[in-house]
């Protein structure tokens, strides 16, 4: 490890508790966001919806065809999505999903679910909507989470995260999703030709660790052992290694300390830096 991969990795760790904060201010709902939507004018945007959705638009004006159901409701979301700018992100995220209920539900939910606290705003009713589907279906959003998580890149790591948050709220049984996290926990982090982790994905293992947090809460004496298990599992992965025992250290510090001499994390640190 060079040392401009020192500085990324320390980089990433102070990062990491602002990342944490910003976590717990969204799923708090204590802070609203400000959203500012782009405006277009009626005339460009029915042209940009005509160029997108041309057939079905075709279809309605020459009143030969009538739009199946399921049909309307996807146009009226794709609409919403494309006066707000997150069409692109949704055709983006579409491919990682099941092509099942659920699955649609939880590719839009990962769409536009920063608008769930900015009351009075169409994407908002369409989050809560979806928000609360998912709530009401968390054995099926658990197992189709597990899909996406196998199929999703790294580059979607902040709708990983918000979405392993989300998950560990569901009200179902508390092993189903301790083993979920616990998977998510250990699932090594995937890295580019010169062994960096793209964006902000090395905290989906910790942000994996705080989910699990939410569910058997922040008692280190409950979550010490999973800690140890996953250090154990992620080897040679020094960076995980070390995020995952940084982050610890907020639930019980000594023990962090004790983990990093443990692990030679130091050591190592300096080894991979010559």
């Amino acid at each position: 490890m060079n040392k401009s991969k020192i500085l990324y990795l320390i980089t990433l760790l102070v990062v990491s508790f602002l990342g944490y904060q910003l976590g717990h201010i969204f799923f708090s709902g204590e802070d609203d966001l400000e959203i500012q939507s782009e405006k277009h004018n009626a005339q460009e945007e029915e042209i940009e919806i005509k160029k997108t959705f041309g057939k079905n638009f075709k279809k309605l004006e020459n009143n030969k065809f009538k739009l199946m159901k399921n049909d309307k409701e996807n146009l009226s979301l794709r609409d919403a999505l494309l006066r707000n700018g997150l069409l692109t992100n949704y055709n983006s995220l579409r491919p990682y999903f099941p092509e099942s209920k659920v699955g649609n539900e939880l590719l839009e939910y990962s769409t536009v679910f920063e608008f769930h606290i900015v009351k009075g705003h169409e994407l908002s009713i369409i989050a809560k909507e979806k928000m609360d589907y998912l709530r009401s279906h968390p054995e099926e959003a658990v197992e189709a989470l597990k899909v996406v998580f196998d199929r999703l890149p790294n580059k979607f790591s902040n709708e990983k995260q918000r979405l392993l948050q989300f998950a560990s709220r569901f009200e179902m049984s508390e092993s189903v999703k301790t083993d979920f996290l616990f998977d998510e926990i250990k699932r090594p982090l995937t890295r580019d030709q010169e062994g960096l982790i793209e964006g902000t994905s090395l905290f989906n293992t910790t942000i994996a660790f705080r989910s699990l947090a939410n569910v058997l809460g922040n008692d280190p004496g409950k979550l010490g052992p999973y800690l140890i298990e996953a250090v154990e599992s992620h080897g040679k992965d020094l960076e995980t290694q070390m995020a995952l025992i940084h982050f610890y250290s907020r639930y019980d510090p000594i023990v962090a300390r004790e983990l990093k001499d443990k692990y030679e994390i130091k050591d190592r640190m300096k080894s991979d830096s010559e």
